[in-house]
C-alpha cells in the first residue's frame, strides 16, 4: 500500500495525498501493509510524491492503479509501462446515462455467478468518484471488464492488465477511488475480481476473505526463524451489521491441505478449529460476531502425527 507519509498533514489544505485503496481493500477482506511488497496499490495523486526512480521500481512489481494514479503515471512518460493512455473524464452524456453497465469479459470470469456490475454513476449518496476514458496501447493489454449503454452496447472500457517490458504486472482500473461508494466499486463481483487480480499481480502468499463483505482481515507472517512449521496468524473483525456463522477463506496454495487451524478462546489458549477444505478455500465454522476479533492460527500439519493419533 503505496503512501505519503505527509499525507495527513498536506489533507488540511484539501489536497488528498491519502491512498483511498485502503477503505476498500478493508470491505473486500484483503489484507495490506506499508511495508515493502511484491504488489502495489496506488490510488489519486499519489503518484506526485514519488521520483521517477521510485516509479520505476514499483513497475518491475504488480501494481493496481486507478484512473487518476493512472492518467498522473501517463502524464510522466509510464503509459507505456501501463499498458494504456488515461485521456479525459467521460462527458455529461456519459454520466447522466444510470442504466450503463460494466460487464466482465468471460476470461475472468472463472466460475463466479454474474457478469454485470452497475455503472458508477448511479445514485451514490456518499460519492461516486470519477470515471476517465482509457485506451489500451497494444494488443498485449487485456481489456477485463468492457463499459455499456443501457442498449448493451460498449462504449469503453471499464478495467485491464498488462505485462510490461520491466517484467512488472500492471492492472488499471478507469474509475477512480477517492469519494467513491458506489455500487459499482462495492459490489461483490467487483471483490471477487480485485481479489483474483492481486493474486495474479503476485501475491502468491496471500489470504483473504471470501463471498462475506466487510470482513477487515489482517494476516501476520511468522519470523523466518518459525517458518518451519508456523504459517501464520490471521485476524478476522466483522464490520458488517450481520453477525456470520462461518468464514471462507482463500489461502496459499503451496499450504494445501496439509496444515492444521487454531482459534484463540475467551481465556487466550489456542484451541482446535472446526474447518473444512475445498480446492485453495478453507471454510472456518466458528461464527463471526459484529466487532469481535477471531483470530486463527495456521499450521503445517504432521501427517504422521495424526495417523499415530487415530490409531
Amino acid at each position: 500500500m503505496i503512501y505519503d507519509p505527509l499525507g495527513f498533514w498536506r489533507n488540511v489544505d484539501n489536497n488528498n495525498w491519502a491512498n483511498d485503496w485502503v477503505r476498500v481493500f478493508a470491505h473486500f477482506g484483503i489484507p495490506y501493509t506499508t511495508k515493502e511488497a511484491q504488489v502495489n496499490v496506488i490510488s489519486g495523486t499519489v503518484p506526485n510524491a514519488l521520483s521517477d526512480k521510485q516509479i520505476k521500481t514499483l513497475l518491475t512489481k504488480g501494481l493496481l492503479l486507478d484512473a487518476e494514479a493512472a492518467k498522473i503515471f501517463c502524464d510522466r512518460g509510464f503509459g507505456d509501462d501501463i499498458g494504456v493512455m488515461v485521456q479525459s473524464q467521460y462527458d455529461s452524456s456519459v454520466t447522466k446515462d444510470i442504466s450503463r453497465h460494466e460487464k466482465i469479459r468471460d476470461k475472468f470470469v472463472h466460475g463466479n455467478t454474474g457478469k454485470l456490475m452497475a455503472g458508477c454513476f448511479g445514485y451514490s449518496p456518499f460519492g461516486n468518484g470519477k470515471l476517465f476514458q482509457l485506451k489500451p496501447l497494444n494488443s498485449s493489454c487485456e481489456i477485463i471488464t468492457d463499459l455499456q449503454t443501457f442498449r448493451r452496447e460498449n462504449f469503453g472500457v471499464g478495467m485491464t492488465r498488462y505485462e510490461n517490458s520491466r517484467g512488472g504486472r500492471v492492472v488499471v482500473m478507469a474509475m477512480t477511488v477517492k469519494n467513491n461508494m458506489s455500487s459499482s466499486l462495492f459490489n461483490y463481483r467487483r471483490q471477487r475480481l480485485l481479489q483474483e487480480l492481486v493474486v495474479w499481480l503476485g501475491a502468491k502468499d496471500i489470504v483473504y476473505v471470501k463471498e462475506q463483505a466487510k470482513i477487515f482481515c489482517v494476516f501476520n507472517r511468522p519470523l523466518e526463524k518459525f517458518k518451519k512449521d508456523f504459517l501464520g496468524v490471521v485476524t478476522l473483525i466483522n464490520l458488517c451489521p450481520d453477525n456470520f456463522e462461518f468464514v471462507e477463506l482463500c489461502i496459499p496454495e503451496e499450504w494445501g491441505e496439509n496444515c492444521g487451524v487454531k482459534y484463540l478462546d475467551a481465556n487466550g489458549i489456542w484451541q482446535n478449529a472446526s474447518y473444512k477444505y475445498a480446492d485453495s478455500n478453507i471454510k472456518i465454522y466458528h461464527s463471526v460476531s459484529v466487532c469481535e476479533p477471531l483470530y486463527l492460527r495456521f499450521y503445517r500439519y504432521d501427517l504422521r502425527l495424526a495417523r499415530h493419533e487415530i490409531m
